[in-house]
């Protein structure tokens, strides 16, 4: 069998491309890597926020919670009283400030504040306002 020179060239060529070189292989495995990594950092990220949204939703759950609580009391009770006034409750402090004849004669305004400690050690308030009326 007599070969021409073209053939022998194709058939060289052929037996390079055969496979990956091991540079080749390691390139792809630190591109991999780079992106898991990625994606790692992607997932913690997501975990934080998630429990950042959960905490404020919590604490705004429970201002709201105390002012129902408040709501439901006599315009002369003492939780009503001018003044500041405070309650705990799991990680999150609630406190709520009555005005007295706020924003017109025989109503009361109370601000409740609901405090906890976020990521990094960060203070987090949520805030709410309502108006309690003495009924004549």
């Amino acid at each position: 069998m007599i070969l021409r020179k073209t053939e022998i060239v194709h058939r060289h060529k052929d037996r390079g491309e055969n496979g990956f070189t091991l540079v080749e292989v390691l390139i792809a495995l630190a591109i991999l890597a780079f992106g898991i990594l990625a994606v790692a950092s992607m997932q913690t990220a997501s975990l934080l926020g998630t429990k950042n949204a959960y905490s404020v939703t919590e604490g705004t759950a429970f201002g709201q919670q105390k002012i129902e609580d408040l709501m439901t009391r006599s315009y002369n009770h003492s939780d009503l009283t001018f003044g500041a006034h405070s309650a705990t409750q799991g990680d999150y402090t609630i406190s709520w400030t009555v005005a007295l004849d706020s924003p017109i004669t025989n109503t009361k305004t109370i601000d409740v504040d609901v405090t906890w400690t976020g990521a990094g050690g960060a203070q987090k308030v949520s805030s709410l306002q309502f108006v309690v009326v003495d009924i004549v």
